[in-house]
């Protein structure tokens, strides 16, 4: 009989057991993916964010905002150039809106490129999502860059004359500061380290060109015209100048002048007595795609291409 009644104990153990074990296993199976994507959207929220959606937008904003708690997110796909970023903004972003966190702050160019602007996607996250455009101030008589080319046309890469990116530097300083006033005092620093450096590039940009003893300034690329038209030597040839209906990279001299070719693209073909060498063309990088350094470094890559151009 004893046998008998634990027998039946142990019996009646075990049904609890897998009773309480059917429970566990079926509150497990009911966390859905869309638990876990709340769990992993909680954890990334942990600090406020900022999202940026152009190569210039973030490195000036992620400079702006180092040694800070704030953390900069770049949300296109990193090998999307320039020229294809609206594609992306309209075409994959509203794919992955829900696992994206709540940005307390969208930096865009939305004024001057209005197909790149995010912020009307990202409210729906979070309805007090601040938009900041870094091309002009959203305030009277705020301050803003200079265009070269029409309103809204993607051939014009304003960001490359310093001034331009001086004043994209002191928009976006200023609205962090008042997103985050107990920031305010290092993002200040950061934004007087950054017009520093920027006018350290202007100044040896154009001592470098002196030095180098060029006469002028020449591209086959419109969007480059902003740096072209910023430095102290002039311009002899872009697209559209009524003095070279379709001007290219085949001779070091134009109108008689010895003529720098400035560039984004690696040279194509080998140099040869029909195309100009190496020496006379600038290959610099304009941002028209990702960039993993900070600003400061960029510059100074572009800084050290024309250094190694020789006479």
């Amino acid at each position: 009989m004893l046998r008998y009644k634990t027998h039946l104990n142990n019996d009646r153990l075990s049904q609890k057991i897998l009773a309480i074990t059917a429970l566990l296993l079926t509150a497990f199976l009911g966390w859905t993916p869309s638990v876990f994507a709340q769990q992993n959207h909680s954890e990334q929220e942990k600090g406020p964010r900022v999202a940026t959606t152009l190569p210039v937008t973030h490195l000036i904003t992620q400079s702006l905002l180092a040694n800070t708690p704030v953390t900069v997110d770049y949300l296109p796909a990193k090998r999307y150039p320039v020229s294809r970023l609206s594609y992306w903004i309209n075409q994959k972003l509203p794919q992955q809106i829900n696992q994206l966190p709540h940005y307390a702050a969208s930096i865009t160019v939305a004024s001057v490129w209005p197909q790149h602007n995010v912020y009307p996607q990202l409210r729906q996250q979070n309805i007090r999502i601040v938009p900041v455009d870094a091309a002009m101030q959203l305030k009277p008589q705020g301050a803003k860059v200079s265009l070269t080319a029409k309103q809204g046309t993607e051939q014009d890469y304003f960001w490359l004359a310093p001034d331009n990116l001086k004043v994209m530097n002191r928009i976006i300083a200023e609205d962090l500061s008042l997103l985050w006033p107990d920031y305010s005092s290092q993002i200040r620093r950061n934004e007087h380290d950054n017009d520093q450096s920027i006018s350290r590039f202007q100044l040896a940009l154009d001592d470098t060109l002196w030095q180098q003893e060029w006469e002028g300034l020449c591209s086959t690329q419109e969007e480059l015209k902003p740096l072209l038209l910023s430095l102290s030597l002039p311009v002899l040839a872009v697209p559209g100048d009524s003095t070279i209906d379709s001007p290219t990279m085949d001779s070091s001299a134009v109108n008689g002048m010895r003529c720098l070719w400035v560039t984004d693209e690696k040279p194509k073909t080998v140099p040869s007595a029909e195309t100009p060498s190496i020496s006379t063309q600038w290959t610099l990088n304009s941002l028209k795609r990702y960039y993993d350094k900070d600003l400061n470094g960029w510059l100074q890559h572009n800084l050290e291409q024309l250094n190694q151009l020789s006479n």
